[in-house]
């Protein structure tokens, strides 16, 4: 697994190899030295289990951090969060703003990703995003209860 991790690393560092506000602030999680990989290995697991090349699986383990990176940076601007694994957060460096736009682009960059794979696959990690997002809305209108009085949405 650790050649795997080392080409996960590789492959997400030449996402962002343009020294851009954006491309840092949207790496800022992703090519974190704390960064545990759980997802990618979780991916490569259950590949495994299931007999598939690792390598037919290698965008999907991308895309699954990609997509936890994203809700990481989204979750830090909802929560307000200043720290996130020992390092300053996203929007406490630099903006609310560019932390939303960071997680948006990296949720593109995980759709890219998906390019190769059959539709169904993107329509499964546009479905995960949406539970994502519902479960975030349904946390802030259980924090907010008597302000939000649950959201419709």
């Amino acid at each position: 697994m650790q050649a795997f991790l080392k080409k996960i690393n590789f492959s997400l560092s030449s996402i962002f190899e343009h020294n851009t506000v954006l491309n840092k602030a949207s790496s800022h999680l992703c090519i974190s030295a704390n960064a545990k990989r759980v997802r990618p290995l979780l991916t490569a697991y259950f590949a495994n289990a299931l007999n598939i090349p690792i390598e037919s699986i290698f965008q999907l383990a991308i895309t699954s951090e990609l997509i936890h990176s994203a809700s990481l940076l989204h979750d830090d601007v909802i929560d307000e969060g200043k720290i996130r694994r020992g390092i300053p957060t996203v929007n406490s460096q630099w903006s609310n703003s560019i932390a939303i736009l960071s997680g948006n682009y990296l949720l593109v960059k995980a759709f890219e990703q998906l390019k190769q794979f059959p539709p169904t696959i993107t329509q499964e990690a546009i479905s995960v995003i949406k539970d994502m997002t519902e479960g975030a809305m349904l946390e802030i209108s259980m924090r907010n209860y008597s302000n939000c009085n649950l959201i419709n949405w």
